[in-house]
């Protein structure tokens, strides 16, 4: 089975700059989302960069999220939860002169997976 990989990293223009506050409805709506084992905050990692503050660069902090099928990043992406938290955030971004960069890939289990193309990626009709 194919999972999705998304890292989502803000960047602000100085420390005097807060990074957008998570409201109390978007942060209990993504751990009900992760309890329900459909994603997770990949808090460490040896590998790969995690959710947090860059040790490295203050200026920076991003969202790294595994979701475990396709369907559940799709719907992570339609959550009306997160989509009002998402233009919170956008507006609070902009006012703030904060950027965000978005990088999404497939980890597939194995070599047999079907391939996802992104791109195509919708959610199903109802």
């Amino acid at each position: 089975m194919a999972s999705i990989y998304s890292i989502v990293t803000y960047t602000r223009p100085s420390t005097d700059v807060s990074f957008y506050p998570a409201s109390a409805e978007a942060i209990a709506e993504s751990k009900r989302l992760e309890d329900a084992g459909l994603m997770e905050r990949i808090k460490t990692s040896s590998k790969r960069l995690v959710t947090g503050q860059h040790t490295d660069d203050p200026l920076k902090y991003s969202f790294v999220t595994l979701f475990y099928t396709p369907e559940a990043y799709l719907d992570f992406k339609a959550n009306t939860i997160m989509l009002a938290e998402a233009d919170k955030r956008n507006a609070y971004n902009v006012e703030n002169g904060i950027t965000r960069s978005i990088s999404v890939d497939v980890e597939y289990d194995s070599a047999e997976d079907p391939k996802i193309n992104l791109d195509a990626l919708t959610l199903p009709d109802d």
